[in-house]
Formats: C-alpha cells, sequence, structure tokens
C-alpha cells in the first residue's frame, strides 16, 4: 500500500510546485507597483504565469481517487495526505481565477484566526534595533556544521550557493546557506535552532520510524514544523523580531485579502516594515491571481504565525506535547492518534530530542 500511494504522490509532487502559482513577471510588475507609490499613484500589478496546459489535472484527481487505505493509523495518515493532495491539484488548476483559486487555496491550508488581527499590530509596534551582520555564510556552515556533529549528523552536506532565494534552505540531508547574505551573532543561534534542531532532527526521528510520511511529512504539518521552528527561537532565547514582524505582516495581509487590492496591502503595512518588504509580503498574498485589484488571494503564509500560537498554547497545556511533536514530520492534530505509539518510543529513547 505504501509503495502504491508514494509513487502517486511522487508523481504529482514532480509536477506541481510553486514555481507555478509565482507570476513570471512579479519582478517587473511590483516594481512598477513601487514606482506608482513612491510618484503617490495607485497601480495594482497584473499577473501572468507560466502554461500548465500540459499538466493533466484529471488524471492527477483520477489517481488519488482510486487509492485504497487499510483502516490502521498509517493507513488513516496517507488517507488525510491524500485528500491534502487533491485539494492542491485543485489549486494549481484554479491559478487565474480569483475566486476559484481562493477557495482552493482555503481548502488546503484553513482559515486565519480573525481574533489574532490585534496581535499582529502589537508585533508590529515593537521596537527592533538593529542587528551587526558580522558574520559570514562560511561562519555559518562551520556553526551548522559542529551542531549537526553534536548530534551524530555529521553526513549532512553543507553547501554555500548563490543560487537559492532564502537565506537557508533544508532537504533531504543536505543544508544550503546562501552567500550573498551576511549573518548577526543573533542569526547563528537563530538558524541552528530553527533549522537543525527543528526541520533536520524532526526529518531524522522521522526516518527512524521505518515509514516514509514521517519523514516526508503528514497532511498539514508544515504548520506544526514552521510553528515550532519559531517556537524554538524563542526558546533558545533568539527569536528576531524583524521575522516575527514578517510573520504578523503576512498574517495581517491574509485576514484582509479578500477586501483588500494588493496595493491597498502594501499601504496597510508599509509604516511597519518598509516599501519592499511590503510589497513582498503582499504580492506572496496575491501570487495566483492576474488582477491583483480583485479581492482574494493565496493564504498560505498565515501558518507561520498561527503555528507558533497553537504550538505554544499546547506546550502551556502539556509540556509533554513538545518532546512527542519530534516522533517525526507531523502535526499536533496527529498527536490524537499517535500518542501512545510515540510514547512507548519516548521510553526507548528511541527520538533525538534538542538541547536548547
Amino acid at each position: 500500500m505504501d509503495l502504491d500511494i508514494k509513487r502517486v504522490l511522487n508523481y504529482i509532487d514532480s509536477r506541481l510546485g510553486f514555481s507555478l502559482i509565482t507570476p513570471i513577471n512579479l519582478a517587473e510588475e511590483n516594481k512598477k507597483l513601487e514606482n506608482a507609490i513612491i510618484k503617490g499613484t495607485v497601480y495594482n500589478p497584473v499577473y501572468t504565469y507560466a502554461n500548465t496546459d500540459t499538466l493533466d489535472f484529471e488524471y492527477m484527481s483520477k489517481i488519488l481517487n482510486t487509492l485504497q487505505f487499510e483502516d490502521t493509523v498509517i493507513g488513516n495518515l496517507y488517507k488525510q495526505l491524500c485528500i491534502q493532495k487533491q485539494y492542491e491539484v485543485d489549486l494549481y488548476r484554479k491559478i487565474g481565477n480569483a475566486k476559484e483559486f481562493t477557495q482552493a487555496s482555503q481548502k488546503v491550508y484553513g482559515l486565519p484566526d480573525e481574533t489574532l488581527r490585534e496581535e499582529c499590530f502589537r508585533i508590529l509596534n515593537l521596537e527592533t534595533k538593529q542587528e551587526k551582520a558580522n558574520y559570514t555564510a562560511n561562519d555559518l556552515k562551520q556553526k551548522f556544521e559542529e551542531t549537526l556533529q553534536k548530534y551524530t549528523l555529521g553526513y549532512w552536506d553543507v553547501i554555500i550557493t548563490d543560487r537559492i532565494g532564502s537565506k537557508v534552505m533544508v532537504g533531504q540531508e543536505k543544508i544550503w546557506i546562501n552567500s550573498n547574505y551576511t549573518f548577526s551573532e543573533n542569526d547563528m543561534k537563530r538558524l541552528c535552532a530553527h533549522e537543525i534542531l527543528t526541520h533536520v532532527l524532526r526529518y531524522e526521528n522521522g526516518k527512524l520510524r521505518g515509514n516514509s510520511i514521517f519523514s516526508d511529512g503528514t497532511s498539514c504539518s508544515m504548520d506544526t514544523e514552521e510553528g515550532l521552528a519559531i517556537y524554538n527561537e524563542e526558546r533558545a532565547n533568539a527569536l528576531n523580531l524583524h521575522m516575527l514582524k514578517t510573520y504578523a505582516a503576512r498574517y495581517l495581509c491574509t485576514l484582509s485579502m479578500n477586501d483588500q487590492s494588493l496595493y491597498e496591502l502594501v499601504m496597510m503595512i508599509k509604516d511597519y516594515v518598509g516599501l519592499q518588504q511590503a510589497i513582498y509580503i503582499a504580492s506572496r498574498i496575491k501570487v495566483g491571481l492576474c488582477d491583483t485589484q480583485a479581492g482574494g488571494g493565496f493564504n498560505k503564509d498565515f501558518i507561520y504565525l498561527q503555528g507558533y500560537y497553537t504550538i505554544k498554547q499546547a506546550v502551556q497545556a502539556d509540556s509533554s506535547v513538545y518532546s512527542q511533536l519530534y516522533y517525526g514530520r507531523i502535526a499536533v492534530k496527529d498527536l490524537n492518534i499517535l500518542r501512545p505509539i510515540i510514547q512507548q518510543e519516548i521510553n526507548k529513547n528511541n527520538i533525538i530530542l534538542p538541547t536548547l
């Protein structure tokens, strides 16, 4: 069963990806928006996307529907994952249609909690200070390698490159560091907590479980993954307020995306994060749409802050949740069915836990 499902999931993942949702004219259109705001005029980008006519969405949906799942813990986890994958197929099928794309996005990622709106503004009003970025990518590479060795994970490759968009990226026993960035002392500490003590350890624990779903990730595990990473930054006393403001701005834009255009979202947050960062944040919410004057968008970006608060509340209610989440790349919601199995592994000291 696992092999057939894995083959179907791999087939779909090989054809879908966020690059399809990223406009091919993103930089050009966002620059027009920046120039318009500087001049005091209104402009909403018009995005175009790569051609998806060669993708057989009907076939992807069909093969997902043909899968059979055993009535077991693993079978139910795979069933939930394939339901989410079905929603993702529908999401990519709806690129360009504002209303339908938005609805599909909400099925994949859920809805943000309106009660956090006030909290977002509180975070955005926090005072921050600039940290001196005196360390190079080579310094961070050395720090990562020392931390990996501490957990006997020296077989992970740490690679310096200029071919990634983010500062750091983790995947398949590799960590890439962007050579174009420098890092503060707090960055070094924060990124170890975020990347290695969260993403790497959860992946490694998932490999120990004997089923690939625990290293690849269960449904909705991304929310937990990113929320736990931010929570670990806080536990390491290295939470970056600039990043926390970014997460709050993303959340606020997601809350407001149905009622505001891209231009209006930028104007709402620019005084808190700066114009260029505001355009970057707000445009991430409006990808998937052609005319960004329309309401709606891609609502994935709320999961970071909401995941953080979900983890924080869960651990405050039951401190054992923290260790249980290191069973693998699982979601908080999975604990309901996995807790007895997880406790057995904890009792056998068969879970790698972080030292913060």
